[in-house]
């Protein structure tokens, strides 16, 4: 083990003594905005690094590959050809796929 490995330890058995509760140091990140998108803007959040287009077509690939997301959708009445995802449809893929 390492000096500072060793310290670390040291130091998080010190601060769990002497706190109740472990409070995390750091903030959660901010939770997605649920919200009507476009479906590129939704699907360059979950492919940042990807041209706009190609986002898109990896967004509705792994949409199709997940037969119960993309039948949720369709009982929510988010066509497959919409340019926009509404609010609730960004619910469900967020549900099923996690956030971006």
């Amino acid at each position: 083990m390492t000096e500072t490995m060793a310290l670390t330890k040291k130091s998080m058995v010190l601060f769990i003594q002497n706190n109740d509760t472990f409070k995390p140091s750091t903030p959660h990140p901010q939770t997605m905005i649920i919200k009507s998108y476009p479906k590129s803007e939704l699907a360059q959040m979950y492919f940042p690094d990807s041209p706009q287009h190609t986002a898109t077509n990896h967004l509705t690939a792994w949409i199709r590959r997940c037969p119960a997301l993309s039948e949720a959708l369709l009982y929510c009445h988010q066509s497959p050809r919409a340019k926009f995802y509404s609010a609730q449809a960004v619910r469900l893929i967020v549900e099923y796929l996690g956030e971006p």
